[in-house]
């Protein structure tokens, strides 16, 4: 399956990266780089890897998981972009 990329709302994008080989941080973190500080992205995904590697890819880059969720094999973040400069 392709990935799915596209706008939900003003400041608000959606990431289906399910049944893609690259791991999901990998396609949210090239995302988050281009999106302004403050937007919401949130990331589907059914690899169980992802559960980590994208909390881990929020941590390291300093932006906020809003909400996390699984539910029959889906993983669902909504994660807002913060800009690491500013919060410090």
């Amino acid at each position: 399956m392709a990935v799915l990329f596209r706008k939900k709302g003003e400041g608000w994008f959606l990431l289906n990266v399910c049944g893609c080989s690259p791991p999901a941080q990998f396609f949210a973190k090239s995302v988050l780089t281009r999106m302004r500080d403050g937007n919401i992205l949130e990331v589907v995904s059914d690899n169980p890897c992802c559960a980590e590697s994208i909390v881990g890819m929020c941590e390291a880059r300093g932006d906020e998981i809003l909400e996390q969720d699984r539910r029959q094999g889906m993983y669902r973040f909504k994660i807002r972009k913060l800009d690491l400069q500013r919060a410090a």
